[in-house]
This record gives C-alpha cells, structure tokens and sequence, in this order.
C-alpha cells in the first residue's frame, strides 16, 4: 500500500441524501440551511471540497434544482443506482442502505482519503485542510465498542474477521469520518471473497438479520492489516473529531455553549430528535452560520 499523500490538496466529501426521509424537515433541508453554510463560514479555501450528494433516482431532479442554488462550489448530484446498481434490488432498508452507499463511494472518490457526512452535521469552526490532516493522515473519530458490542460481534461474523476488541481498544465511531478510498476497496473484495459472493454489496444487503455497521466492518479490515496507525492520526479522547446532540435534553443554551466552545470540529444534532430546524438555525446562528445566508 502506498502511504498517504503528505499533502492533501483536494478533499472529496459524500452523503447520501433523501428528500422525503423525514416528515418535517428532509436531509436536503439541513444541506442547503446547515450543513453548507457552515462550511462557507469556517472553511479556508472551498474550492479544495468537492461535495457528492447521493440520492435517490425519484429525487435527482429536485435535489438538482435545489443545488443550483448554490453556484461556485463544487456540489455533485449522484444517483444511487449509478454507483450501486445492485441496490435496486433491495427496495427500503434505509439505515442498511445508507451504509452500503457511504463504503461504495469510494469508487467514484479520487482523492486518498473521503469524508463521510451525514445532513445533521455542523462545522462549528475555522479550518483548512491542513487542520484536518496533520502529517498528512485524518484524525480519527473514536468510538465505544462497550456501546455497541453487537455491531462489532456482527460485522466480526460477516467479515470471518479474527480481530478482538475490548471495551478500551481504539476504534472507530461514527459519522463523519475520514475514509481511506484504497483501503475501503479492498474491503469491498475482502466481504465477496470470503464469503464467496459476487457481490459485496448484494450479501451485506441480504445479511440485515444482524446489526453490521459500516464503519466497524471498515475498522476491523483495518486492524487486522495494522494500518491503524499508518492511515490515522488520534486526536486522543479529549479532542474527538465531532461531539453531539442526542437526546432534546441536550439542546438547551449551556450544553450548545459547551459545544460550540470545544476543540472539535463539527456538531451533531440528530434529526430523528425531531427539533424545528429553524429553532436549530436561531441557537447555532451566531458561531456557524454566515450572515449573508438568509435565516
């Protein structure tokens, strides 16, 4: 494997994208009124982003319209059934199908490494892309593996992995997430071969019955090469790559003050919490949004 660029000079950045996931307000609506406008304030230099949005064949039309909006910046519009053609087949299974679609992205990325976002992420402070690859590797965003043992005991199975990870071992968390794009192609032939499928994509879709997750299968590939260390740079568990809001009690004045005053680079505010998003705008408005973008 060849190392990692010393320089990133372009990053790519994906998200699966659905209109009508949501009765109030859809992952378009956080792209176009959160998600890029943080960006707009805090990023250095935006020409060095280039933006894939995922999205369902009903919704390529209106997403496209929507996106035209926002001209000079590097936004793709990308069909689901293009980069995953065997997904057609598996109509539904959202949260499953999400997670195919953020590994199979790194077919059509072409830089080293790619940015897995979800639409309730926020940058929440000034950076560039030298910020987020210090030596030329991403910092990690780590996780708990006492949280979710489940997902890890099942993409353990799926993988035929031999890796064990207990509750203190460094691992991988969740969106977003800096991906290496060779690493997860070799991850694609690793799940076909070792469970003897054509397609990687077609046995994780058909494998739902247990809770498998893309980035633990990601990790696991990653631990058992031992390239955790080559490939990522740990910020420690005092500067993690993003922090949260997970439950409405957290979205309250000093928990937001909190956050947003952190070391960390971006805010989650979960849209299944089903928070008015123009309540959401108003609260992080003053550190993450630009004014010239109307509210």
């Amino acid at each position: 494997m060849r190392p990692p660029e010393t320089v990133m000079q372009s990053l790519d950045i994906v998200m699966p994208l659905k209109v009508g996931a949501r009765p109030d307000f859809s992952d378009l609506d956080r792209f176009n009124s959160l998600l890029l406008p943080s960006f707009v304030r805090h990023f250095g230099d935006m020409s060095t982003l280039n933006f894939t949005l995922i999205v369902p064949r009903a919704d390529m039309d209106s997403v496209a319209r929507s996106e035209a909006l926002h001209a000079g910046h590097n936004i793709t519009v990308l069909c689901e059934d293009e980069l995953c053609p065997d997904l057609r087949d598996f109509p539904g299974s959202g949260w499953y199908r999400q997670q195919v679609l953020k590994l199979a992205a790194a077919r059509m990325s072409g830089s080293p490494y790619y940015l897995v976002l979800d639409a309730d992420v926020i940058l929440k402070r000034p950076c560039s892309l030298r910020d987020w690859f210090p030596n030329g590797k991403p910092y990690l965003q780590r996780g708990n593996v006492r949280s979710h043992r489940d997902w890890w005991n099942a993409s353990r199975r799926l993988l035929g992995s031999s890796v064990k990870l207990d509750g203190h071992s460094r691992a991988m968390g969740v969106t977003p997430q800096f991906l290496h794009r060779e690493t997860c192609l070799q991850l694609h032939q690793a799940i076909a071969s070792r469970n003897e499928a054509a397609s990687w994509e077609r046995f994780l879709m058909a494998s739902t019955d247990v809770s498998w997750t893309e980035y633990t299968l990601y990790w696991l590939y990653v631990t058992e090469r031992e390239l955790e260390g080559e490939l990522y740079e740990d910020p420690g568990p005092g500067r993690p790559l993003s922090e949260g809001i997970w439950t409405r009690t957290q979205f309250n004045y000093w928990s937001l003050s909190r956050l947003l005053r952190s070391e960390a680079f971006f805010l989650v505010v979960q849209s299944n919490l089903g928070l008015d998003l123009h309540r959401v705008r108003k609260r992080v408005g003053r550190w993450c949004l630009p004014l010239h973008i109307p509210r």
